[in-house]
């Protein structure tokens, strides 16, 4: 469903960086909202999961948030960039860059599948 590019991990491999254009025709933009589609929080959470899971050794099981923050849409055709770092204890701290500005930030709380 995303294409991600410019993937790096760390030497340590706990820190991600990756980008991805969101696709018009991707099956959440579909109702929402009809007109001006934006991407939802739950759609952003989606991705980091894939990231996490295609593209790192840690756990791909997300278990819950903290201190998230959405600041701005997501709409088609937006480069995204992303930061994760992974912490001890299963945590996951993340931004999604749009136009360089933070337009989501927070913790991912990770657990084992």
């Amino acid at each position: 469903m995303f294409e991600f590019f410019s993937v790096s991990l760390s030497a340590d491999k706990s820190e991600i960086t990756a980008s991805c254009t969101l696709d018009s025709n991707l099956p959440f933009f579909v109702g929402h909202f009809p007109g001006r589609p934006i991407m939802p929080a739950v759609a952003q959470i989606e991705m980091m999961a894939l990231l996490i899971a295609t593209e790192t050794p840690w756990s791909n099981k997300i278990q819950g948030g903290r201190q998230l923050k959405f600041l701005q849409p997501l709409i088609p055709g937006d480069e995204i960039n992303f930061r994760l770092q992974y912490k001890e204890e299963g945590e996951a701290s993340f931004t999604l860059y749009k136009a360089k500005l933070p337009a989501s930030k927070g913790k991912l709380v990770l657990t084992h599948s």
